[in-house]
């Protein structure tokens, strides 16, 4: 019978620093929309109230906000699912010892 030799600590580090990467970038993109949100209040971009560029650009670009965060969610969620799976396979390899 073949033999698959797999190294799963070298999976679940990997998952780890999937996971890691994960968090980094939801914390970058929360940095980001949040200072997006308050262009109009640090007088770098100014304008007329409601009728002003800075408003418009602001709803159109915090509309995006959720397209990020979900991606950040699905890498998460495939480090989440390769921990799972080195670990699986630990249980497996280590029965059949």
């Amino acid at each position: 019978m073949a033999k698959i030799n797999v190294d799963t600590t070298k999976l679940i580090n990997g998952s780890e620093s999937i996971k890691k990467l994960s968090n980094d970038f939801t914390v970058i993109i929360e940095d980001l929309f949040n200072d997006i949100k308050n262009l109009n209040e640090n007088g770098i971009w100014v304008g007329d109230a409601n009728l002003s560029s800075v408003n418009k650009y602001i709803s159109i670009v915090s509309k995006e906000k959720g397209i990020y965060t979900e991606y950040a969610k699905v890498i998460n969620d495939l480090g989440i699912k390769i921990y799972n799976y080195a670990k699986d396979l630990e249980v497996t390899s280590n029965d059949r010892l």
